[in-house]
């Protein structure tokens, strides 16, 4: 049992603090959405099936209007800090604009869980 919890704290020791090239802790809110933003190319994508149009992970995104991004963090109950990032946005340089969604999970050094994280990018209906 003792065992077992020394391996918890060590992997939560190692997660949250020790941090691989390009990697920093993420000190503030304005942080974790710029890792996010950076690192959004390393979730899933989730295809929006529509035909005619790009069904592609978005390359550049542009998540400069207000409200495109939310943080949360929490621990997990083996003692890891996660960074939970939402962003809303519109692709650039696309010969159809889509909306972009994205949850990203960053680990305390900015890493994404990849299998927790997605992004959505559907087209916008203009009229």
């Amino acid at each position: 049992m003792a065992l077992i919890a020394v391996w918890f704290a060590a992997f939560a020791l190692r997660t949250n603090y020790a941090c691989g090239p390009d990697e920093h802790i993420i000190r503030s809110n304005a942080d974790a959405i710029e890792q996010a933003q950076r690192r959004m190319y390393k979730a899933r994508y989730g295809s929006h099936g529509i035909l005619g149009y790009v069904d592609e992970k978005p390359g550049n995104t542009d998540f400069s209007q207000p409200n495109c991004c939310e943080v949360e963090k929490t621990i997990t109950l083996n003692g890891v800090i996660v960074w939970e990032v939402g962003l809303e946005g519109e692709t650039i340089g696309e010969p159809k604009k889509r909306h972009v969604s994205a949850l990203i999970r960053l680990s305390n050094c900015g890493a994404v869980f990849d299998e927790d994280s997605y992004i959505i990018a559907e087209p916008i209906n203009q009229h």
